[in-house]
Parts: C-alpha cells; sequence; structure tokens
C-alpha cells in the first residue's frame, strides 16, 4: 500500500469536520443518485463499524499504556468503555476494513472466529510507542502506523492461502 493510498484511509481521522460534512452529504444526497453506491455502502456497514469501534475502544490489552483511560481495580487498570484514544483505534479500523465482503449487494464485516486479535493489538502498541512516539494524535495521522497494520492483515490473508 502506497503512501499516497494511504492518505485516504488518513482522512477519517485526520480531517474529522469534513469527512462528517461529506458523509452528510452522500447519506442526505440520495434524491440525487449522486452518490447511490456509496450511500448503500454506508447503511450496510454502519452497524457492524459502529460496533467494531466500541469493542477497539474499550479494549482491555491497551490497559498498560499511560494514554488510555481506566480505573485501577484490585491493583490492574481496567479500560473505559471509550478508554482508547481514537488515534490508536482509527489505524486498527484501516487495516480490519479488509474483512468487509460484499454479500449480495450488501456490504458486510466478516472478521473470522479465529482472528489473531493479540497479534494485531501488540502491532498497533508497538507502532503506539515506537512511530508515534506514545500519542495517540500522531499515531492517527502518521501513513506509516496504517502502512504497518494493513500490513499485519496482508501477512494474516496470505498465510490463510498458503494453510
Amino acid at each position: 500500500m502506497s503512501k499516497i493510498h494511504t492518505q485516504y484511509r488518513i482522512y477519517a481521522y485526520g480531517h474529522r469536520s469534513r469527512c462528517l460534512k461529506d458523509f452528510a452529504t452522500v447519506i442526505d444526497d440520495t434524491e440525487k443518485k449522486k452518490w447511490k453506491a456509496t450511500h448503500e455502502y454506508c447503511l450496510s456497514i454502519a452497524t457492524a463499524a459502529w460496533r467494531l469501534y466500541q469493542q477497539l475502544k474499550g479494549e482491555q490489552y491497551f490497559s498498560s499504556l499511560h494514554k488510555v483511560k481506566g480505573e485501577m481495580v484490585n491493583g490492574q487498570k481496567q479500560v473505559f468503555a471509550d478508554g482508547v484514544p481514537d488515534g490508536i483505534v482509527f489505524p486498527m479500523i484501516s487495516a480490519l476494513s479488509r474483512f468487509v465482503e460484499n454479500n449480495r449487494g450488501m456490504s458486510e464485516l466478516k472478521i473470522p472466529p479465529r482472528f489473531p486479535w493479540k497479534t494485531l493489538f501488540g502491532q498497533a502498541e508497538m507502532l503506539f510507542k515506537t512511530t508515534a512516539a506514545h500519542n495517540p494524535q500522531t499515531m492517527g495521522k502518521d501513513p506509516d502506523c496504517y502502512i504497518a497494520l494493513n500490513g499485519v492483515m496482508e501477512m494474516y490473508f496470505a498465510a490463510r492461502k498458503t494453510s
């Protein structure tokens, strides 16, 4: 994946207000049919994408990171439901978008039940600590973080083909 292609993936995080405005245009423009395919995609994937976002926002794996919000319970940090910063979450969602499939004209997010979540989380944690220098804002805007996590997904799919 090139850095130019990755700029589109960073758009949702790096240009949130413009992204939201564009989304509103797509959703509201159904009468003119200019964005019909995009409109249908957004509606078909929205629920699954929102659930994935919520899952990642509260992921306990990231409890050791200082920028993750949580509370101490029995000597261990319990991550709040919205405790993982968006800058960490968005690159993972970008990578997991590789699991979007078209099924009878509807887009579906189909993450396999045996997906190695800890591998993805470990890579995201490493990128957060190294490439992003412990800064969620940097991670959410750095193409290298997106490229690396998408590379993890490419390895996953390559390994599945050879097994």
